[in-house]
């Protein structure tokens, strides 16, 4: 994993890249905890949709609280309605990840849907990489970045045993 490029000395950026790297596993884990909620709710609201909608509304007031508090600007119709649409489909993308979770580890448990999750991210990410979706850098996907996918596979194998 490389850090930001920031002018800095390697013991900085070697502190830089740790700190990077333990703030993507704390947001990893955060998921599987958002799962875990949002599948105890399944059992009160009855679905994996229901569920989601009242995740929804709870992220939505946690987002608006941070707002409030750090002082930002709550104007974001006029920049927003300016955007390319597509910019619009986040909330489905985490619509169908909420659903399917809350739907799935009742189902398969949280390891193999976790180790699932995590290999259809690594390949919609290696697919976004390559082919520079929404004009983001291409990277050309090599033999290393599809053995780590196979490695993510191999892993979703064994939990599931």
């Amino acid at each position: 994993m490389r850090a930001e490029a920031h002018p800095m000395n390697n013991a900085t950026a070697a502190a830089w890249t740790v700190t990077l790297a333990a703030l993507g596993m704390f947001a990893g884990a955060n998921l599987a905890f958002q799962a875990l909620v949002n599948t105890q709710l399944r059992a009160f609201v009855t679905t994996p949709l229901r569920a989601s909608f009242v995740s929804y509304i709870g992220g939505t007031l946690a987002c608006f609280i941070l707002l409030v508090l750090t002082r930002q600007s709550l104007n974001i119709y006029d920049p927003a309605i300016k955007t390319n649409w597509l910019l619009w489909t986040g909330g489905a993308y985490g619509l169908v990840y909420i659903a399917t979770l809350t739907w799935l580890i009742p189902r398969l448990g949280s390891g193999a849907v976790f180790a699932l999750m995590v290999a259809g991210q690594m390949i919609g990410a290696l697919l976004i990489d390559q082919f520079g979706v929404l004009g983001t850098v291409q990277r050309p996907v090599d033999v290393w970045k599809l053995a780590g996918v196979a490695f993510t596979v191999v892993g979703v194998v064994l939990i599931r045993r």
